[in-house]
C-alpha cells in the first residue's frame, strides 16, 4: 500500500474492466430500456439473427461487428500492427463474459418495472467504473476503443469530434438496421439516450475517485514494454 492506494494496480484494473462493463451491458439488456449506442447495432443483429442462427449470441454479434470494424480501420489508416489483434482477442473475450454473464441471469425475473430500472441503473455505474479502469490501463482496449485512437493518430483529428462523429455514426446503423428488420427501434429506447447523456460524467466521476484508491503502477513492467500502449481514450461501454 502507497497510503491508503493500492499499488500496481494496472493489469488489474483491465480484469475488473472486461468483467464489470460485460456484467453492465448484460444488466441494461435485461432491463429492456435500450442499450448503449456503440453496442446497439450488434444488438439489433442479434435480436433480429438469432432465431435462425441459434449460435449468434449477443456476445458473438459484438465480436463479430467489431471484427467488420477492424478492417475498415486498417483500410483506413492504410497500416497494419500486430497489436490490432490483441484488440480483437480482447473483443472476443468480451463477447464470451457478456454471453456468459446472460446466461447467469437468464433464470432471474426482471418484470417488475422497480426490477428494471435497479438493473439499468446498476449497469450504469458499473459502465462508468469499468471504462475509467480501461483508461488507466496499458493492455489492449475494444476495436471499438481502437478504431477512435487510431483514426486520431492517422489523421490528426480531435478526439472528441471523432467520439461523436463516431457515436453518431453507430446509433445511425442501429436505427437503420432496426427498421429494416422490424420496422420500427426495436433495441433502441430511453436507456440508450440516457446512456448518451450521464455516460461520460459517470466515467470521469468514477476515475477521480479511482485515483484515490488505487496507483496504476504496471506489475509487470516486461509486458507494458511489449505491448507498449498508451492511455486510451474514447472508450465507451
Amino acid at each position: 500500500m502507497n497510503g491508503r492506494k493500492i499499488e500496481k494496480f494496472n493489469e488489474l484494473a483491465w480484469v475488473f474492466g472486461m468483467l464489470l462493463l460485460s456484467l453492465a451491458v448484460c444488466l441494461m439488456t435485461r432491463a429492456n430500456f435500450g442499450v448503449s449506442m456503440i453496442v446497439s447495432p450488434a444488438y439489433v443483429l442479434h435480436l433480429a439473427l438469432s432465431d435462425k442462427l441459434p449460435w449468434f449470441t449477443f456476445g458473438t454479434a459484438v465480436y463479430m461487428l467489431q471484427g467488420v470494424l477492424l478492417l475498415i480501420m486498417c483500410v483506413a489508416v492504410r497500416r497494419f500492427r500486430w497489436q490490432y489483434l490483441l484488440s480483437f482477442a480482447c473483443a472476443v473475450l468480451y463477447g464470451f463474459m457478456l454471453d456468459g454473464w446472460l446466461y447467469i441471469f437468464s433464470g432471474l425475473s426482471f418484470a417488475s418495472i422497480a426490477w428494471r430500472i435497479a438493473a439499468f441503473v446498476l449497469g450504469l455505474v458499473l459502465t462508468g467504473i469499468s471504462v475509467a479502469f480501461f483508461f488507466r490501463t496499458y493492455l489492449p482496449v475494444e476495436v471499438y476503443d481502437l478504431f477512435i485512437t487510431e483514426i486520431c493518430a492517422r489523421y490528426g483529428f480531435k478526439s472528441v469530434v471523432v467520439k461523436w462523429i463516431y457515436d453518431f455514426g453507430m446509433l445511425t446503423l442501429a436505427a437503420v438496421l432496426t427498421l429494416c428488420f422490424f420496422g420500427d427501434l426495436t433495441g433502441l429506447g430511453i436507456g440508450t439516450l440516457v446512456c448518451t447523456l450521464v455516460n461520460s460524467p459517470l466515467i470521469a466521476l468514477f476515475g477521480k475517485i479511482e485515483d484515490r484508491l488505487f496507483s496504476f503502477t504496471p506489475m509487470f513492467p516486461a509486458l507494458e514494454r511489449v505491448i507498449g500502449n498508451s492511455p486510451h481514450e474514447g472508450k465507451g461501454g
